[in-house]
């Protein structure tokens, strides 16, 4: 190990990365930038050791699902003074309480990615990096339980430059607005898959941004705005891109909307199932048939992996049974299952 020496270091994805390799890195105590996104061996007592020893550190990337990981120690980022970009996606202990620890003790934070951390995340959180007044750029992409009402707080901040709100199914053209507005220096602002941002939100933003010096882009693809409808001055400070950058896989009302659609509802498997069970069966054809996520969890329940051959009666959890040759081969992304 470089020690003193070593400033940077990537540790993205060393699935074999254990507390003694950790013990080491913490000993870097200089080090300003760390990633260990995907590092599923990381645990509450690693990253508080971390956070006691790399007092230097500006950049720390720790996105993934890690399962060995709580609140309690992911709070503890907050002993981090001099940090100023976090990224903690897809992290499901993240929640409103980390959010709270991190902004009161990151006084110099300028990025932050929430995106995907769904389970804890609320207007809460929003109302604590409120009060982050360097805070920049910030990712809140795939959160399925901030609103309108969250954004409001969240503008009361009024620096940011850069939100992505890519598929968070509450946010509609009062939050899109008020971000506008209170946000004077706001110069892109990410709704893709907001499906309940129309056109009102464009023709609002319009008038609002016009007298500003720097332009605004809102990106609007997957919305409910229809860019044929409306009229935007090619040399006016309001940009709109129709790409739609929201990722249908990451969406936490991902297999809602699917049971919700009816578009091809003969095409589904029903045999098998008692009774009026079609959401039952549009769940199971979802597991078995979806592209999974890198670092997801599937929770199937023990009498379904009986049913499957997947797991033989009476063995442990990690005991799998995979030869049946009625069984498909299980996609090579999956990374781990947990009982339900």
């Amino acid at each position: 190990m470089a020690g003193v020496q070593l400033r940077r270091l990537v540790l993205r994805g060393c699935s074999g990365l254990t507390a003694t390799g950790l013990s080491k890195v913490a000993e870097c105590c200089f080090l300003s930038e760390l990633t260990l996104s995907d590092c599923l061996q990381i645990s509450d007592h690693d990253l508080l050791l971390l956070c006691q020893n790399l007092r230097a550190l500006r950049v720390f990337h720790l996105s993934g699902s890690f399962h060995n990981l709580t609140g309690d120690s992911i709070g503890a980022i907050g002993h981090l003074p001099l940090l100023e970009e976090l990224n903690l996606s897809h992290n499901k202990a993240v929640d409103d309480v980390v959010i709270g620890a991190i902004c009161a003790g990151c006084t110099k934070l300028r990025f932050l990615d929430v995106s995907a951390c769904s389970g804890g995340i609320t207007d809460v959180a929003l109302n604590h990096l409120s009060r982050c007044s360097g805070l920049r750029q910030l990712k809140l992409n795939y959160l399925g339980r901030i609103t309108d009402s969250g954004l409001g707080s969240l503008s009361d901040q009024g620096l940011l430059h850069s939100v992505e709100l890519r598929g968070c199914r509450w946010v509609s053209d009062e939050g899109v607005l008020i971000l506008v507005e209170q946000c004077h220096d706001l110069r892109l602002l990410d709704v893709s898959g907001c499906e309940r941002v129309t056109n009102a939100a464009v023709t609002g933003a319009m008038d609002i941004v016009d007298e500003r010096s720097d332009v605004l882009e809102i990106v609007i693809g997957g919305t409910l705005v229809e860019p044929n409808q409306l009229y935007l001055d090619p040399k006016g400070k309001l940009k709109i891109a129709g790409k739609n950058l929201c990722s249908e896989r990451y969406r936490p009302d991902r297999l809602e909307r699917m049971m919700s659609s009816r578009e091809d509802r003969g095409n589904w498997d029903l045999h098998g199932f008692k009774g009026d069970c079609e959401a039952q069966a549009r769940a199971q054809a979802t597991l078995e048939n979806d592209d999974p996520l890198p670092m997801e969890d599937y929770v199937l329940s023990y009498h379904r992996m009986l049913q499957r051959g997947w797991l033989r009666t009476g063995a442990d959890f990690e005991d799998l049974s995979l030869s049946s040759p009625d069984v498909p081969p299980l996609p090579h992304r999956f990374s781990s299952y947990r009982m339900a």
